[in-house]
């Protein structure tokens, strides 16, 4: 459960990225903080989903500690 949640989380932040990048081409108040968030959270936004892909789940790992034992 925890692979997928992070996943998200990924996902989230790109999807937020867009819509900063949206919101500062139409201008507005903070356009700034805006430019940055909207170029620098979508390659955040990625690791942070690759990370979570590839991430071992305890249930994963279980299976195999008892075949080594045996």
């Amino acid at each position: 459960m925890k692979k997928i949640k992070t996943m998200l989380i990924g996902i989230l932040i790109i999807v937020l990225a867009n819509n900063s990048m949206t919101m500062f081409t139409l201008g507005g108040e903070g356009t700034d903080f805006l430019f940055v968030m909207g170029f620098l959270a979508p390659p955040i936004g990625l690791i942070i989903f690759l990370a979570g892909f590839f991430m071992k789940e305890k249930s994963e790992e279980a299976p195999e500690e008892e075949d080594k034992k045996e």
